[in-house]
């Protein structure tokens, strides 16, 4: 089954006589939905995206967004923990008008809550 980026299964198919497939006919659907989708040029691309991301100690959500930082290689964006470091707790302060962590900030933009940073940093991590 090959689903496009906008979650339409373009081709779908099963084994054929003996569990087997075939690879090239595969390849050339795959290839055919590639074709489809649409360039995505407004998006930064990982090393591109910088800015920066506010965490705590012992807090689920700040090792959540932690860690889809690092598996989207986005190393672009700094990751300070307000816990051990009371100036980037300042500095949240200032930026955010609270405390609260997880907290993204890129540019004027500021983005709280777990759920909304991980979609921001997928969305342009690895864009569909």
């Amino acid at each position: 089954m090959l689903i496009d980026s906008s979650g339409v299964v373009q081709y779908a198919a099963s084994v054929g006589p003996g569990g087997q497939r075939d690879i090239e006919q595969l390849a050339a659907e795959c290839e055919r939905v590639d074709a489809l989708r649409t360039p995505t040029a407004d998006l930064a691309s990982p090393s591109e995206l910088t800015g920066v991301l506010y965490v705590r100690d012992r807090c689920g959500p700040s090792r959540f967004v932690s860690q889809a930082r690092t598996n989207l290689h986005l190393d672009g964006l700094q990751l300070r923990n307000v816990t051990q470091d009371s100036s980037a707790a300042a500095e949240l302060e200032k930026v955010s008008g609270g405390t609260q962590a997880p907290v993204l900030v890129v540019g004027d933009e500021v983005t709280p809550e777990s759920d909304a940073i991980i979609a921001r940093l997928v969305a342009v991590g690895a864009p569909l």
